[in-house]
């Protein structure tokens, strides 16, 4: 564990109070249809350590430490913020050897806009905008120097009383879609993305699943684009916190080699 990550989790550990489970999607990279209840608050940190591609090279290796903050506010509605810390470690030899700073901060709106039953196994839909501002030193790769605008669409359906599945579609209309040294990165022009998730709920605490996700741009071939995929869950230590935990494997120019990802997540 990571000195920065090991503080995050010490301070949540400190200001946080009891509460119902949390319903993340973390570790997914696929999320999901359901926003937080209104007039409550939802935290989910993590810490993911990948090794690069050969493509961002001399950048070797990438830590992202993220905490995102989201609302809930009435009619199904979330807004949310997160800036992540980014480290990027470089072959030997060059200047900076390591950049350390905050990353492109994001803030996001969801709107759950087709939400069945509890028991239902119809579809719910959730449409969700990301607007992210270029607070990351761009030079050092810690940002990406643009603004982004981002559009996505949500599905997301119980295939079993235990086992749900989430769809996204997603357009970045201006900017790129990276983080740190990671994503497709290009200058002005649409970088689509689509997600696909699947989670099962092995025991009361404990959630498994696997997550497949895309992204590539037009004025590239597509492996110049990013596929990654993630296999992982969460589990219930503590009542209203959860333990998040992922492996990461990726292909193509964009998307890390393998990393590793951990962190938790409460609502209050």
């Amino acid at each position: 564990m990571t000195k920065p990550f090991a503080v995050a989790v010490w301070i949540g550990a400190v200001v946080l109070v009891g509460g119902p489970r949390a319903l993340s999607q973390q570790p997914f990279y696929t999320d999901d249809a359901d926003v937080t209840q209104k007039g409550r608050v939802h935290l989910e940190c993590s810490n993911e350590y990948d090794r690069l591609p050969p493509d961002v090279f001399p950048n070797l290796r990438q830590n992202t430490l993220v905490c995102k903050v989201a609302v809930g506010l009435p009619q199904n509605i979330e807004i949310g913020v997160d800036a992540p810390l980014l480290a990027i470690s470089r072959e030997s030899g060059n200047t900076p050897p390591t950049s350390l700073g905050i990353g492109d901060t994001d803030f996001a709106f969801k709107w759950n806009f087709r939400k069945p039953p509890g028991d239902s196994r119809a579809f719910s839909f959730t449409a969700g905008f990301n607007f992210e501002v270029p607070t990351g030193r761009a030079k050092e790769d810690l940002g990406s120097g643009l603004d982004d605008y981002v559009a996505t669409f949500i599905a997301q359906k119980k295939l079993t009383d235990k086992t749900t599945m989430h769809l996204n579609s997603g357009i970045v209309f201006a900017g790129n879609q990276t983080t740190g040294a990671i994503g497709v990165a290009n200058t002005r022009g649409q970088v689509y993305t689509g997600g696909v998730s699947i989670v099962r709920q092995v025991t009361p605490k404990l959630d498994l699943g696997a997550d497949l996700y895309e992204a590539f741009s037009p004025q590239f071939q597509f492996a110049r684009g990013q596929l990654q995929g993630l296999m992982g869950g969460n589990y219930e230590f503590h009542k209203g916190y959860t333990f998040d935990f992922g492996i990461v494997l990726g292909a193509f120019a964009a998307a890390p080699r393998a990393g590793i990802q951990l962190g938790f997540s409460h609502d209050f």
